[in-house]
């Protein structure tokens, strides 16, 4: 459980940026901190999530979420570009799966979601940048446009092998969510890998 290590962690970082002489230990330190903060809010939202399992509005609200996957697809995109973090909106997402609020029917589209919704840290980043940086802002959008829309298409099978790899693999809820993460990753970059040339003419195309 990281969450447990992540106040160490903190603590530790932060010590060793007030002492710190060098350069590289600063960074460690600074690594340490962005570590310990990251998991250490996860665990804080988690805490304050636990509610929402007892009230009937957000209850109905999960539910509408599995019924509508364009909806929850939605919901991942827009709560990704509001908190600016896919790491933390999986991890919400992952606890809320974690204590049954959410189906999984449900949580997968939020997860295709909040990797469309991360590409807006590229485009904000590209901003008044060079030609190469939006280049690449949009070689990220097409990435997780292509997987997310690959992987609706396809996402009763994709529900079940999911199922199928955790059962298998003997992995909790969390680890579902994050096996589910991994093969999209995975199995996207492998598919557009053959065609990198094709890419590269489209973000020409795109941004000349």
């Amino acid at each position: 459980n990281i969450s447990k290590i992540a106040p160490y962690a903190i603590v530790i970082g932060a010590f060793m940026e007030l002492f710190a002489q060098r350069q590289k230990t600063r960074n460690i330190s600074r690594i340490l901190i962005a570590f310990g903060a990251l998991f250490f809010g996860l665990e804080l939202m988690g805490s304050g999530l636990k509610v929402l399992a007892d009230m009937p509005i957000f209850t109905q609200f999960a539910t509408d979420l599995s019924s509508n996957t364009i909806f929850a697809l939605i919901f991942g995109v827009v709560m990704t570009m509001i908190i600016q973090s896919s790491s933390a909106t999986i991890g919400i997402l992952q606890t809320l799966y974690g204590q049954n609020v959410l189906s999984l029917s449900a949580s997968l589209p939020i997860l295709f979601g909040a990797n469309i919704g991360t590409t807006i840290t590229a485009v904000l980043s590209s901003i008044g940048g060079t030609k190469e940086s939006k280049k690449t802002a949009v070689a990220h959008i097409t990435f997780n446009l292509f997987g997310s829309f690959l992987f609706l298409l396809i996402l009763p099978i994709f529900t079940r092998f999911v199922e199928l790899g955790a059962a298998t693999l003997g992995l909790n809820k969390m680890m579902e969510i994050a096996l589910a993460h991994f093969t999209f990753n995975i199995v996207t970059t492998v598919i557009l890998f053959p065609f990198i040339g094709q890419i590269v003419k489209f973000v020409n195309l795109i941004v000349k």
